[in-house]
């Protein structure tokens, strides 16, 4: 999504634009190029079609098995095909050609696996599939950056989440998030109806941000109270629904079933911690801590609620999900060489990496040992 400042880049949303019509063009570019070969061309192509067609048969056939609760649709398939077989081409191509010709550093992104991960789940045949074929494109990379005469390159293989059981909330109780939330609300007096209309629901995994559209500023918990008399109430107490953060001034709230934990110059709990079930409960605060503070954060932000089967609740159509919290989703992770002996255990944030991968840019590789000792007396107070 972001290019960091990259000279170059391809398929980077932050550089497709008015303003950057060539940067947009570049992926076309390498496409056309790899055209020049007739048959991996033709190779890719056919192999294409075939991904789509297969994986439109396993998601027929996932529509029987335990997986009968996502809804069979066309584009899934055909994003799957483009992501798992066309992108993965080009990007290993991209980063072999800048490979030879001495790019100082090079990053890409395969994201074929989280997008079959969320369908099939992160431990299915389908996804271990898609991991084999990502491991030969990266055996690619690794064996010409081993032979390039231009300049030495390492090799890190890292990724910014995991991915946790879910099951989605429609399939639960028969609904929508949205449409549950739309419900909650119609019994308001006829002529507050227009107030329906002016909610907007985004969710991302088992995370939901709500927008009451009726303030400029983000409206205050007890602003939502007044407004919508019983929501509040009918969110916390739902099943699915495991935690509803909100504010009220500077102060930021988190509510459950049993609990209220309350944040601002420190922790503050009435009843029982909502976040107890978490297996870094402290982190979990910093990290919502953070999120509440964004200004255009939900006016309310809800995370799904788990199952007995220690599945999470997901407010989309996904059988595993990631931007929330709890589970396997919170743990991402790092290859890196041996000798590079950095204490990544104590990395909580994508941010603290960036003293080492920068020292790239300005030290010969020797000082890289000597730079990884003060990392971990880095100090960042915004936590992931």
């Amino acid at each position: 999504m972001i290019d960091g400042d990259a000279e170059f880049t391809i398929f980077t949303l932050s550089s497709m634009g008015r303003g950057f019509f060539l940067e947009s063009l570049r992926g076309l570019a390498f496409l056309l190029l790899n055209s020049l070969n007739p048959i991996r061309m033709a190779r890719t192509i056919v192999l294409f079609f075939w991904d789509y067609i297969l994986n439109l048969i396993k998601q027929l056939l996932a529509l029987f098995s335990e997986r009968s609760h996502l809804t069979f649709n066309f584009v899934s398939p055909f994003l799957t095909a483009l992501s798992d077989l066309l992108f993965r081409e080009i990007q290993t191509s991209a980063c072999i050609r800048d490979i030879n010709r001495g790019v100082p550093a090079i990053y890409t992104t395969y994201y074929s696996y989280d997008e079959v991960a969320h369908h099939f789940g992160p431990s299915s045949a389908e996804a271990f599939n898609v991991l084999r074929r990502l491991d030969r494109q990266i055996e690619r990379i690794d064996r010409i950056r081993k032979r390039c005469p231009l300049r030495e390159y390492d090799l890190y293989i890292l990724s910014d989440h995991g991915l946790t059981p879910s099951i989605p909330f429609r399939h639960l109780y028969g609904c929508t998030l949205e449409e549950y939330i739309l419900k909650q609300i119609e019994a308001l007096p006829s002529g507050e109806f227009e107030k329906r209309f002016d909610i907007v629901i985004k969710c991302s995994g088992s995370m939901a941000h709500i927008y009451f559209n009726i303030a400029s500023h983000q409206m205050n918990l007890s602003e939502v109270k007044a407004l919508f008399p019983n929501l509040l109430d009918k969110l916390v107490e739902h099943e699915g629904i495991g935690l509803v953060v909100g504010r009220e001034g500077e102060e930021m709230v988190i509510m459950a079933k049993g609990g209220r934990l309350k944040w601002k110059d420190g922790v503050k709990l009435y009843g029982e911690n909502p976040l107890s079930s978490l297996e870094e409960p402290d982190l979990a605060v910093e990290q919502l801590r953070r999120l509440s503070s964004f200004p255009h954060s939900g006016d309310l932000i809800l995370f799904g609620g788990w199952c007995e089967d220690e599945k999470l609740v997901c407010f989309e159509e996904q059988i595993s999900s990631h931007g929330g919290l709890g589970g396997q989703q919170d743990y991402p992770f790092i290859m890196y060489p041996k000798e590079m002996e950095i204490e990544f255990e104590k990395i909580t944030n994508a941010k603290e990496l960036y003293p080492f991968f920068i020292a790239y840019s300005f030290f010969p590789k020797p000082l890289l040992s000597q730079i990884k000792s003060h990392l971990s007396e880095i100090q960042v107070s915004s936590l992931q």
